[in-house]
């Protein structure tokens, strides 16, 4: 099941894509305690896209429940994004800072002009990273 709330830090503005879909969906068995296998898919940006500052990073999993960072819900999770930087192993704490973003279905980005990779994953209410959850990539070229 699928909960969204957006966090909102501007307006969209996306320039032309390179017609490419988007990312393909990752998927892996459930962590312990979870319902089901569990998919992420980054829906927005498409791979490849060009893009203007600030774009909308938009994300969807099934089979895990959604909540804001903030929110106490036993089970649930939430997105941490990392721009152009690996994500933190399995198992360890998501900090706060530059180029770490923590939302729920989308979130408002800027980038300096050039190519910018995009790592998505999967923590918990105590902005742990599930182990065993699938992460997703996508690559953009921001004008």
């Amino acid at each position: 099941m699928l909960l969204a709330a957006a966090l909102a830090l501007g307006a969209l503005a996306c320039g032309g894509g390179s017609g490419a879909t988007p990312s393909t969906p990752a998927t892996m068995p459930a962590p312990t305690g979870t319902p089901g296998p569990i998919t992420l898919t980054i829906l927005a940006p498409e791979a490849g896209a060009t893009v203007t500052n600030p774009f909308t990073l938009r994300v969807q999993a099934t089979g895990i429940q959604i909540a804001a960072a903030s929110a106490t819900v036993p089970g649930a999770a939430h997105f941490d994004a990392f721009r152009d930087g690996d994500p933190v192993a399995e198992g360890k704490l998501v900090p706060s800072g530059s180029g770490i973003f923590h939302f729920t279905d989308s979130v408002q980005l800027r980038a300096p002009p050039g190519q910018h990779t995009i790592v998505v994953v999967l923590s918990d209410n105590d902005h742990v990273r599930l182990k065993g959850a699938p992460s997703a990539e996508v690559t953009v070229n921001v004008q």
